[in-house]
Formats: structure tokens, C-alpha cells, sequence
């Protein structure tokens, strides 16, 4: 997830099969990135979503369980790039 310097942060805390990437800036809705990504082929998941109370976290849920590191390569690649992509259609 270094293709992402700082507009996505790692939660360290994560474990097991699913990765929580943070977004940095609170104007950025999970939501409409997961709506976005999923257009284009990438699966994941609002953080948010997985919340009952308020404050809810900002980012997504992005799982690996039956995943082959060459297409979590590339997935994370075209990821990065259609992240931009809505971040400048935004």
C-alpha cells in the first residue's frame, strides 16, 4: 500500500484476511471511492459501513484471503490509479 503515500494509512491494528486502509482527508466518502472502484472492477468495502454508532471510520475494507500476490500487485496498481481518478473527478 506504499503506492499510496499518505492519502491512505494502514491500520496497523488490522489482522486476518482483509486489509483497513484510513483515508487521511474526512472529505473523502468511503462510499461513493467503494461505488467508484467497484465500477471499475476493483472490489472493496466502506470502513464505515462496519460501524453501529457514530463517529464512524473513514476508508475501506479491501480483502486478500484467495488472492495470488501478482493480482494483489496489480489490483493495487489500477486501484491507485482510479483513486486518483476520482479524487480528481471530486
Amino acid at each position: 500500500m506504499s503506492n499510496f503515500g499518505d492519502e491512505i494509512v494502514l491500520d496497523s491494528s488490522s489482522t486476518g484476511l482483509n486489509i483497513l486502509g484510513k483515508f487521511k482527508d474526512p472529505n473523502i466518502k468511503d462510499q461513493e471511492v467503494s461505488s467508484y472502484l467497484k465500477q471499475k472492477g476493483i472490489i472493496t468495502n466502506p470502513l464505515s459501513k462496519y460501524y453501529i454508532s457514530k463517529p464512524a471510520e473513514n476508508g475501506l475494507v479491501m480483502g486478500y484471503s484467495c488472492v495470488n500476490n501478482k493480482l494483489i500487485k496489480e489490483s493495487l496498481s489500477k486501484m491507485k490509479t482510479e483513486f486518483n481518478n476520482f479524487i480528481l473527478d471530486s
